[in-house]
């Protein structure tokens, strides 16, 4: 199997995460002394509840919406107002709940910064009419948990390039590369507010590239963060950072995105693309937001594949999260094949939902990053989060009836195998050097992916398994 991490992004991730943690000290003072003045954080506690959750996170649903999104004509929108009056919540919810994702990440504010929900920072600093009057945010938030959807909020941190000469002067913002104390305050004031806001129900935020502008003050946004809600799972694309605990990487197109990492990929082919350790936003509409005359690019298998091989690759949690976008209608709407592709990924998820939500990549047959299922010998390997059950997801099949892998990296001991979507005993035998397969002569091998699961021989207490998970989510931190 083969291994084509480009050296500069390997030496980034590593010192990405040797410095994710190092601010916790200062973040725990400014918690205690700064952020009670300003009302906020005073009873927030510390837990990794929701970083835990995140670390074994494969399938998500990426979503742009907001002023920016044209109407299906290519007509647009007048102001913030507008995009949230027009926007069928629960219309919406719904569609999202037929794809049957793990997460959702939602667009609070993205071009010109301009939240959906009413926003009493935002009109203190910019004045009327820069943030919406409906609460899109909680009435999405209220509908998310009765679907038992998580939810993170996508943010651009720093936005006022696209401003008003009026409006910068009023936040202190002067140009992307020079930071000021004015500009942050604003800034840290907004993600205050928002945080305290939505802080009992939203999981944490995805950070765009403005994380990382030098008018930013990258730390202090992820202190001010973690002084209202410990807890919170802070994503930035690109990689970790002094503020945020992830990384994630975006493509529109995997020619041009992977091509940067050094990979040699095609644009339609699933099988071209590599794995990544970071969670990928992946564009499987027109592009971010919906445009009109788009439609689906990816067939659901095409999809459900690169699912699973990121799901077997992605040590950070997130796994994939799809990039699709409604449009500004009373009743949700969306571009051709849109609903129908991702809802049949949803379902093609959920035929073997256990092996691949919920689940970390295995310990028994790691498989590194930049590996492509053009490059896998059979398929690639699951582990459930609480480490009990491996999931072995069969992408090349072999001629008859047997599979013969490799003895686990890990040492591990395995005592019978079943096949997930018939439920029948397969034949197994482990040695030393091989594990042995075969499945019931009433199975066959599942065109797509047939998914084995192993049973452990001595299961470990369950202390000793909360343990194995905990181990196994410190490798995301």
């Amino acid at each position: 199997m083969k291994t084509a991490t480009p050296q500069t992004e390997q030496t980034q991730s590593n010192q990405s995460r040797k410095v994710v943690f190092g601010g916790r000290l200062m973040s725990v003072l400014f918690s205690l002394l700064v952020m009670p003045a300003l009302g906020y954080g005073q009873s927030a506690t510390s837990t990794t509840e929701n970083r835990d959750a995140y670390a074994h996170k494969s399938y998500g649903i990426f979503v742009h919406y907001g002023s920016m999104t044209p109407y299906p004509d290519g007509s647009r929108l007048k102001n913030v107002d507008e995009a949230a009056d027009n926007f069928d919540v629960q219309g919406f919810v719904d569609d999202i709940a037929k794809m049957s994702p793990e997460y959702l990440i939602f667009t609070a504010w993205h071009l010109w910064q301009e939240p959906l929900y009413p926003s009493a920072k935002m009109t203190q600093w910019r004045g009327e009419d820069h943030s919406s009057r409906r609460d899109v945010l909680q009435e999405l938030l209220d509908a998310c948990d009765a679907k038992g959807i998580d939810v993170y909020f996508y943010i651009q941190p720093s936005e006022a390039h696209n401003y008003t000469a009026a409006d910068q002067a009023a936040v202190g913002y002067v140009d992307r590369s020079t930071k000021t104390e004015t500009y942050n305050n604003f800034l840290n004031e907004m993600i205050a507010e928002i945080t305290d806001r939505y802080k009992t129900q939203f999981k944490g935020f995805w950070f765009d590239k403005g994380l990382s502008y030098r008018c930013t003050n990258t730390k202090r946004i992820g202190e001010t963060i973690r002084a209202i809600m410990p807890d919170a799972v802070l994503i930035a694309n690109t990689f970790a950072n002094e503020s945020a605990d992830y990384g994630a990487l975006e493509t529109k197109n995997p020619k041009v995105t992977f091509g940067r990492d050094g990979y040699t990929v095609s644009m339609t082919d699933e099988e071209s693309w590599p794995g990544y350790e970071r969670s990928i936003s992946f564009v499987s509409d027109r592009s971010w937001v919906a445009e009109p005359r788009g439609k689906i690019r990816y067939t659901s298998e095409q999809m459900y594949k690169f699912t699973v091989l990121q799901a077997g690759v992605n040590e950070e949690g997130g796994g994939v999260a799809w990039a699709i976008g409604p449009y500004p209608t009373k009743t949700i709407s969306w571009n051709s094949g849109v609903l129908s592709g991702m809802t049949d990924l949803g379902a093609m998820i959920d035929a073997v939902g256990e092996s691949i939500k919920g689940t970390v990549p295995s310990d028994s047959w790691p498989t590194a990053e930049g590996t492509t299922i053009r490059d896998l010998d059979w398929g690639i390997a699951t582990r459930s989060a609480d480490g009990n059950d491996e999931y072995l997801h069969v992408l090349k099949s072999p001629s008859g009836t047997t599979l013969t892998i490799d003895a686990p990296a890990d040492g591990r001991e395995y005592s019978s195998a079943v096949n997930l979507r018939t439920g029948n005993a397969c034949g197994f035998s482990q040695t030393s050097s091989q594990v042995k397969i075969t499945l019931d002569a009433s199975d066959s091998w599942d065109s797509v992916d047939t998914v084995i699961k192993l049973i452990v021989e001595n299961q470990p207490p369950a202390s000793t398994a909360d343990s194995a998970s905990e181990n196994l989510s410190e490798k995301s931190k």
